[in-house]
């Protein structure tokens, strides 16, 4: 069954067709493409087949936790793979696109993040699939494949988007408003820690040598800001209480496989 479409974001115009929030500098998204993103860099794990080291399973059968010893080990949650070629100007642009990105960034906090990079691909099946790169395949965390984008579906907007609404089925809550939530925590949490960066500068008197109490007061109350931040943003991974998905709902609309 597809999933069902998401609802239109908040700023979202009338009569225009827009779902995807406007962005509003120094409002949520502001300074949240500071934190930089856990992109895990990986291969694809090989089966026990063909030879000592075994053949390269599909992408498809590696978020599954396909290839013996080589498995992938994801959390039990969304994944987000980005199949990219090193050599291609564009896909390093998505790279560098997608840090820069609130959206793209919030969006992501609900995902483990996975890069595999073609050009070290030995799989025919899926070489053909991506051999031009710039593809990032969502997974729900049954392992199933949700979506598929590329081209110009590469942006934050866009990913986000689609990321909302599989959080609406994995959680039970709003996706978009899940996601505006993140983005406004990640804003503060890249505030704090730059003070918290600035504070510990001058920590030590650099004529004295001796520690400014003063200043590591103000760096435990700012410690113990971004430990109530973390315990806010883990509270928006929760599911609702009472809420069980289907697992066929989430099964991709994405044409492609592998």
């Amino acid at each position: 069954m597809p999933s069902p479409a998401p609802a239109p974001g908040p700023g979202a115009g009338r009569g225009t067709g827009r779902t995807t929030p406007r962005l509003r500098k120094g409002k949520t998204t502001r300074n949240v493409g500071a934190l930089r993103l856990g992109w895990d860099t990986r291969g694809l794990p090989r089966g026990r087949t063909r030879g000592y080291e075994g053949e390269e399973v599909g992408l498809d059968k590696a978020v599954l936790g396909s290839g013996g010893t080589f498995a992938w080990s994801l959390k039990k949650r969304p994944t987000l793979v980005f199949i990219y070629n090193p050599h291609t100007r564009a896909d390093i642009s998505s790279l560098y696109r997608f840090e820069s990105e609130g959206w793209f960034v919030a969006s992501s906090r609900f995902c483990d993040l996975v890069r595999v990079d073609v050009s070290q691909v030995k799989d025919k099946g899926t070489l053909e699939l991506y051999k031009k790169g710039g593809t990032l395949v969502l997974y729900c965390s049954e392992r199933h494949r949700y979506q598929s984008l590329s081209g110009n579906k590469l942006r934050g907007g866009q990913v986000a988007r689609n990321v909302a609404a599989l959080i609406q089925h994995e959680l039970g809550r709003p996706g978009w408003q899940a996601i505006t939530k993140m983005a406004d925590l990640t804003r503060k949490r890249v505030a704090i820690q730059t003070r918290k960066q600035i504070e510990e500068r001058k920590l030590i008197d650099p004529k004295t040598g001796k520690t400014n109490a003063a200043t590591m007061v103000r760096i435990r109350g700012l410690s113990q800001e971004l430990k109530d931040l973390e315990q806010a943003e883990h509270g928006l991974l929760k599911r609702k209480p009472g809420y069980n998905p289907h697992p066929t709902h989430a099964k991709g609309k994405a044409k492609r496989g592998d």
